[in-house]
């Protein structure tokens, strides 16, 4: 606070926060930390076992009767299977935290379809703009949206398993703490 011909005014190069305003830090103990952490391992295994299902299914079912959709990963080994795994891995972690933080003690099912919705458009929108570019035909484009909504859909369905069996713990409501 700065004294100008007897008013006083907040200076924000002076002072951090007006000595009045509470402080809305949020402080995550170690429990927590920890809570999340278990989400992230949950969510990384989640989206690696849904992946998989799915390149199994496209290497199966989705080639072989829609040559369209070649571009779609398979189970050719190599460092192009191994770099889908692990992005759709370190995807799913990531979902996993987010969506602990998101749902919180709310029964909002918009809250968690809209989870899944944007982490799906977004992986699945980012493919299908590598595809372009790349000349994929449209089945593999609409393959790579469905098989992201599907993959974060499969990480949602399990974490809201886990937390309904008290596996994980959803992070708490701020006005509840």
């Amino acid at each position: 606070m700065v004294k100008t011909e007897g008013k006083l005014w907040y200076c924000p190069f002076r002072m951090k926060q007006p000595p009045t305003a509470p402080s809305t830090a949020l402080h995550l103990s170690w429990a927590e930390r920890l809570e999340s952490l278990k989400a992230a391992i949950v969510g990384a295994i989640a989206a690696a076992c849904g992946l998989g299902l799915l390149i199994a299914f496209n290497s199966l079912v989705l080639v072989p009767r829609l040559p369209a959709a070649s571009g779609v990963p398979t189970w050719a080994l190599g460092p192009d299977l191994w770099l889908n795994v692990g992005i759709a891995q370190f995807s799913g972690a990531l979902f996993a935290i987010t969506y602990r933080y998101i749902i919180r003690h709310d029964a909002n099912s918009h809250l968690r379809s809209g989870a899944v919705g944007a982490f799906g458009l977004v992986r699945g929108l980012a493919q299908v703009e590598l595809g372009w570019h790349t000349a994929l035909q449209w089945p593999a484009l609409v393959a790579f949206v469905v098989e992201s909504f599907m993959v974060f859909g499969g990480v949602q369905w399990i974490l809201d398993w886990a937390i309904a069996h008290r596996w994980l713990q959803p992070f708490p409501s701020l006005r509840n703490s």
